[in-house]
């Protein structure tokens, strides 16, 4: 019995490289290249909306915490502006004793010069934000001057 000759490796792979559906194989290539396209824009799309949402937060604290220091601050002008009145009406009655006794007895008159405020001002959040190297958060340029 004569066997049909072995076709050479040569052939077998030609023979299964033509076999194969390039269509279907370019269209699942172009598929999954496209999901893994979309993918990547979605996790950069998250990420753009957590930087944000970062910022934001940032800049919200940083308000509310100048806010109570400039509210801080307001409360010691207003307590070192009564030490200055009283001081003020104190020099204005040095020749005038009855004016100065009459003062004197009003509640409080005087006693507020042995202590002067400070303010505890704390900036905490512009602390973290420095120090956390997210001070690149803030988008506007302006404002990020401002706060540099």
């Amino acid at each position: 019995m004569n066997a049909a000759p072995k076709p050479s490796r040569l052939t077998r792979l030609r023979d299964a490289l033509r076999a194969r559906d390039w269509i279907g194989i370019s269209i699942e290539l172009a598929v999954v290249t496209l999901g893994i396209l979309l993918a990547f824009q979605i996790d950069q799309w998250g990420e753009e909306r957590q930087k944000a949402k970062d910022e934001w937060q940032f800049l919200e604290r940083l308000h509310a915490e100048y806010g109570r220091a400039i509210e801080e601050m307001r409360g010691i002008v207003r307590h070192h502006d009564r030490i200055m009145r009283d001081f003020r009406v104190a020099f204005a009655g040095k020749s005038n004793p009855s004016r100065l006794r009459a003062y004197s007895t009003q509640l409080n008159f005087g006693c507020r010069a042995g202590y002067l405020g400070t303010a505890p001002f704390s900036d905490t959040a512009f602390q973290e934000l420095i120090s956390s190297g997210k001070l690149n958060t803030i988008k506007d340029p302006s404002l990020l001057a401002e706060i540099s």
